[in-house]
């Protein structure tokens, strides 16, 4: 079995922090706003629909959602994030990805 290094790509990133739904939904694909994610004012998660809509995920706070370049979006935990991140910035304000994903 040979080592490999993993590809450094940027990603957007946003840490949960039980409030900052504005900051989820600019970071999130238009159709997972509307369809897969809900928000309850005073709850301290956000919960996140599977891709095929049957299930959902609960985002606790401290942990990061992650949207890669090609538009894939995961959530991960704040410790796990630590050691696969770098660089990252509380108060991001993250892009849309290019083509309207």
């Amino acid at each position: 079995m040979g080592k490999c290094l993993a590809k450094r790509v940027a990603v957007d990133a946003v840490q949960w922090t039980g409030s900052n739904i504005e900051e989820m939904r600019r970071l999130l694909p238009e159709h997972q706003v509307a369809e897969g994610f809900a928000y309850e004012p005073g709850k301290p998660l956000l919960s996140r629909g599977s891709p095929d809509g049957t299930s959902y995920h609960e985002i606790t706070v401290g942990e990061w959602v992650v949207r890669g370049p090609d538009g894939y979006v995961f959530d991960i935990p704040r410790d796990r994030f630590d050691v696969y991140f770098e660089g990252a910035v509380r108060a991001s304000k993250p892009t849309r990805p290019r083509g309207g994903v």
